[in-house]
Formats: structure tokens, sequence, C-alpha cells
């Protein structure tokens, strides 16, 4: 709250009713919880969390809901359109089944859906008496009102939100308005922050259900996500829709804009415009003034900057979710060298193929400096990165199906293998994934190069000691050897590799817990130039690592799949966690 007769700020419990001269400024949603991705900001003008930009948005505002989503209150709208007050009438129109396409709007509470009937409009009586109103729901008689804010809230009722409108002097219209409750609306058909500000303001979208719209800094495209076919066999996602100022537009169709600024390198900020004559999308300078035509759908900074060495500072700023490269923007990053380190287990299997090369480019845009990793030999003594010895679970035929057969590493070529699609990602067929090839060791060890990585490489089956040199050697070619961990369950396959490059940092993977006789094997793989880790299952027990760690020998712990599994290690001498999925070690740590 903001209170105009104080200039002081306070904050209160979302069901408080606001006093005299206070405005409410923002809404917020914090769970006390170190998840940190629980916490979120509702406000008519950017807030970053913790530094960061929120990873998502809602057209349903958190801070409406109890500690338990089952007991809160808050309205879905209908698809095709926002709810939409009309500040010259005073009316809200919750727009639900406009139309046959349409959907219909709903409100929620105490776990029971109502479905608000079409055309439903609620009129704000209470205008001309003050510019605080308070919209509710009576769960009783399933009907809306707007009460002044200072009314007691009938018994059958339920709050849904804070209506504020400031009059002119000579209309008695409203000419700025801002509501903070359990939905988005518009005003008049715009969002809060385009009243009175037609040449700047921004179009917002209704998406589909599973993917937002996203902005690849790779390819400088963006995509609209409309239409697109996920699987196969499987149907199209709904369309999107592009609204402003009560029109709308339907992209009937996935579309792709390209970036020309950005590939071009003519400026490092740019618009992305939709023109309602043309019913077509470019890019414009984002100092460039936008056209009667035009609405603004989003600005992108993108700065080109993989060529310039500073990766991944794409921010997208619109009035709906945009991911960037697939992922959600504003990540914590993982510091290579940490108290205690993140290692993303096969790359980002979440979002891409499992130990494919774009997994493991994907890793550092959500965080991540050290990579793993497992290595097995083809039939013509490639090595390449697979965890399986058949590569049935990860791989497809190029139509889609099956394979109907075991297709061993060992047994087939490099070509051979490559016949298939590594386009798997949680046991289904990804399309956009359909060309990616196996990743070798050396693509691996490349991609560690580029990214400043360090690998975690594990050694899946016994090696012959040439297969071992050429592992070496590869890793030398890139001046990578002191940035490679090797691991192995059976610790004797690491001792040629050790003959061969004393240096060489091992991890000793184990299942079993901290024991005395455990500490006198993994001291014998110390040399005096080498660095030893004992990686242990997340399943034991702690206690004996301190003398692991008195003796000089690096603690891991694997795989950890919650924020929660990494804290629970903060209080443990283990330096290294390797996690999976959305798990961020760093967040997990700086927000216990």
């Amino acid at each position: 709250m903001f209170n105009t007769e104080t200039k002081t700020f306070s904050t209160k419990p979302w069901n408080t009713k606001i006093d005299k001269n206070e405005i409410i400024i923002l809404t917020l949603r914090d769970r006390w919880s170190s998840e940190i991705k629980n916490t979120s900001v509702s406000a008519n003008f950017p807030v970053t969390i913790n530094g960061h930009l929120q990873t998502s948005k809602s057209s349903i505002l958190p801070s409406m809901l109890s500690e338990n989503s089952a007991t809160g209150v808050y309205v879905s709208p209908a698809a095709m359109k926002l709810p939409d007050y009309d500040l010259t009438h005073h009316v809200l129109n919750f727009n639900s089944k406009v139309s046959d396409l349409d959907t219909t709007a709903t409100v929620t509470y105490n776990g029971e859906r109502y479905a608000i009937p079409a055309n439903t409009k609620v009129e704000n009586k209470v205008f001309n008496q003050t510019s605080n109103a308070m919209l509710i729901f009576s769960t009783s008689t399933k009907t809306f009102d707007f009460i002044k804010w200072n009314d007691d809230v009938p018994e059958d009722s339920v709050p849904l939100g804070m209506l504020r409108e400031l009059s002119g002097i000579a209309t008695n219209q409203a000419t700025q308005a801002s509501f903070s409750g359990a939905f988005t609306m518009t005003f008049n058909g715009k969002s809060v922050n385009q009243l009175g500000n037609d040449n700047d303001s921004m179009a917002t979208i209704i998406q589909s259900d599973r993917f937002a719209p996203d902005y690849d800094d790779r390819t400088h495209t963006f995509r609209f996500n409309s239409q697109r076919r996920t699987f196969t066999n499987d149907g199209y996602e709904p369309k999107v829709v592009i609204t402003y100022n009560g029109s709308q537009y339907i992209l009937d169709s996935d579309v792709t804009v390209a970036n020309q600024l950005a590939v071009n390198r003519q400026t490092s900020i740019q618009k992305l415009v939709f023109n309602i004559d043309t019913k077509d999308f470019s890019f414009i300078r984002n100092d460039t003034p936008t056209a009667y035509n035009q609405w603004v759908v989003a600005i992108v900074r993108d700065d080109n900057s993989l060529e310039q060495n500073t990766l991944f500072n794409t921010t997208v700023i619109a009035e709906f979710p945009v991911t960037v490269n697939g992922l959600p923007q504003g990540q914590t990053i993982n510091e290579k060298e940490a108290n205690m380190i993140g290692i993303l287990h096969r790359g980002a299997m979440d979002y891409a193929p499992e130990e494919s090369l774009p997994a493991y480019k994907m890793a550092r845009q959500i965080g991540f400096n050290h990579i793993e990793g497992d290595v097995h030999f083809t039939k013509d003594n490639i090595p390449v990165m697979i965890h399986d010895e058949t590569v049935n679970r990860i791989a497809f035929n190029l139509d889609g199906s099956l394979l109907n057969q075991d297709v061993a590493v060992a047994e087939h070529t490099l070509d051979e293998l490559n016949q298939y699609s590594y386009s798997m990602i949680h046991s289904k067929f990804r399309p956009e994934y359909k060309d990616t090839k196996l990743c070798t060791f050396e693509d691996m060890v490349k991609i560690g190069k580029a990214y400043n990585y360090h690998l975690h490489v594990e050694l899946k089956i016994e090696m012959t000691k040439e297969q071992v040199q050429t592992l070496v050697d590869i890793a030398a070619k890139y001046g990578m050897l002191d940035n490679i961990s090797w691991q192995a369950f059976t610790h004797e396959w690491l001792k040629p590799l050790q003959e061969i490059y004393p240096k060489a940092t091992l991890e000793l993977l184990t299942v079993d817990n901290p024991t005395d006789t455990l500490l006198a094997e993994m001291k014998n793989y110390q040399n005096g130039s080498n660095y030893v880790i004992g990686s242990f299952s997340s399943k034991v027990n702690p206690d004996g690592m301190v003398d692991f760690a008195k003796a000089g020998i690096g603690l891991y712990v694997w795989t950890l799949y919650s924020n929660k599994a990494v804290q629970s290690w903060l209080g443990t001498p283990v330096n290294g966690v390797m996690v999976q999925g959305e798990v961020n070690p760093a967040k997990a740590m700086m927000f216990n």
C-alpha cells in the first residue's frame, strides 16, 4: 500500500480492508519457502525477485489463494477474451462464452467450480460514492456485486479483488484505473499500463496450454507456438489469440518471425510488432515510433551475444509469458568454483534428449557449469555419450516409431547408430529433435571447451588401454584434461586412466556408506598430484564423511531431484551434488 497523505508504504494481508487515502501498489505471494519459484509479485510495472525476472506469470493472482489452493478463490477467464471493465459506464463484463469458439469463465471456491453464465455483467453502483470498490461473489446466490471498500463483506460472500477508479473532473468518467484481485482484467480493452499511452501500449496473447511463445537467441527468431503439432500421432495445440484494445487476431498456424535487426547487429533492442492491415509480424528498432496500424507484441534485448562472448543476456518483455530458447528467463547460475558445485545429470534432459548435444548446450542456460555423461564405444571404436548398452530406450525410427529389436552400441558403427532418431524426452517422441544424432565424446569435449564447462564422464564399460588412450588423446587435443573428472562404479576401471594421466581427477562412485574400509580404498587412488572424490548415492548415511574430508577426499552425492534434497546436504562435508530437472543448487543454498 501507498498512503497518499503520509507518503509512506506498508503491507497488509490480502483480505484486509484498505484505509482512506491508500492505494494498492502491488500484491505479493511469499510462502516463506526455500522454493523461490513459489514467490510471485503482481504489479502494473516490472518487478524482479532477488534480482531476477520472474519465471512465470499467471492470469490467476497467486496472492488471492490461501496456503491450500483448494480453499482459495480465483477466477479462470474465458479463453478468447479477458474480463473487461467499461470505464465510461462502470460495468464489468466477464466475457464468458462470447462465441462458439470460446470457453466459459469460471469461479473456483473451496474446491468447487461455478460456471459464469455467458455475457455476465456487473454494474459498479458505488462508483459515485467511492473510488475504491470491492468485487464480491456470493456463494449462495452465485452472483457478483460491487460494494464500497470499507463495507463489511456479507457472510455468504468472498472478495475477488479491489477496483480503484480515478474520476475526470468534468466528465465523471474514470481516466485511470487499477484492479488487484483473483484474476486479470482489462479496462476498455486495454491493460492498465496501456491507459492513456496508445503509442507504447502492448498487445497480449492468449497462448496454447502447453507451449509459451518462445524466442530463440541462437537463430534470432520468435515463435508463437500456435497450432503446434507435438507428436507424430498427436493433434495440434490450441490456436494463439492476440488481443489489443478490444480487438483480436487468431493465428491459424504457427508463425515464426525472424529478427533481422539482431542478425545484422543493427540494434540490441527491438520491438516485435503486428500490422493490423497486412496481418504480418516484423521486428523494428525499439526507438522507432509505432505506426497507427501496429500492435507492439514484445520488446526483445538481443545483442547477438554469442558473437560477443557474453552468453545468454537475451531478455524478452511482454504482457504474457515468453521463454528464451524454450527455458524460463532469469536463472540463477551455479558457479563453476563453488562451495557446493551443481552437476547436471545427463545435461538438460528435461528440455532436450538426454546426453545429446542440445541437452549439453542448454545446461548453461539453466545455470550450470558442470555436466555429466556416460561413455561407451561403438563397433568402429568411437566413444559416444549414452547411458545404456543399447539405444532402444532413447531412440526412435525416423518416422517416430519404436525400435522393434535391440540395437547394441558395441555391435554397430557410429554411422549405423545414427540411422535412428535420438529425439526422446521423457519417453515421448519430440519431432523438433527428429534429426538429433548420438553425441560423441569429442562433441562433448568441444562443447565443454566452448562453454567453459567442467565435464564428469562415467566409464560404463571396462575399457582397453587403447580405448582409454583414445579418451585421453581427445581431451588433450582440446586442452581439457584438467577440466574432466572420470567416474566409475568399478574403481579398478580407472587405473589405466591414472597410469596414462596421473593428474586425472577420479570420482569413485559407490552405493556404500562411508566406512573406514572404503576410505582406505579411496586413499589408495591418491598419488600426490591428483584429486580423488568419493561420489556417494544420496541414500547413504553421511556419518563418517568428515574422515574422508580430513583425508583430502572430495565428497559428492547423486542424484537429487528437488531443492529440498539439496538443502538436506548443506550440513555435511559434501562439496558437490548431481541434480536433475529444474533443481537449482545455487537457489537451494542461497534461499535455505
